[in-house]
């Protein structure tokens, strides 16, 4: 039961998602991202997304350790504000860049959406192990 309500909403929440996202990309004749790679939008981008990734993946190392050897409400706490927050950081970077330094500054919206979307995927997640559990 829990599997089924939670891919329920998960194919619920990417299609909204993707036909946001298509719906923008048409009103302002934006060119389709490729999904997997880097995209950077110059080398600065590239530089201080190679930086907040090493930070990010030093950070949730120590988030692991803090959660296995602390309390019992760090884990709950972990996974419902501060991973989603850290993992959607390197989003926001990519974001800004494509606001402020592109050829095509409304590609930031997709973007924006893409981190919202992702980060009510993980709370509705955790809201469900946490009512069912």
């Amino acid at each position: 039961m829990l599997i089924g309500l939670v891919i329920s909403y998960s194919i619920v929440l990417m299609l909204v998602i993707y036909f946001i996202s298509k719906q923008i990309q048409q009103r302002f004749g934006l060119q389709k991202r490729k999904w997997f790679g880097f995209n950077y939008i110059n080398q600065k981008h590239n530089f201080i997304d190679v930086v907040a990734r090493i930070f990010i993946g030093i950070a949730l190392m120590f988030m692991l350790i803090l959660s296995l050897e602390g309390p019992p409400y760090t884990t709950a706490l972990l996974m419902a504000v501060v991973y989603p927050i850290v993992l959607a950081s390197v989003e926001c970077i990519r974001a800004w860049f494509e606001w402020y330094r592109s050829d095509q500054p409304q590609q930031a919206y997709i973007t924006c959406i893409n981190i919202a979307g992702g980060y009510i995927f993980a709370l509705l997640n955790y809201v469900t192990l946490l009512i069912l559990a």
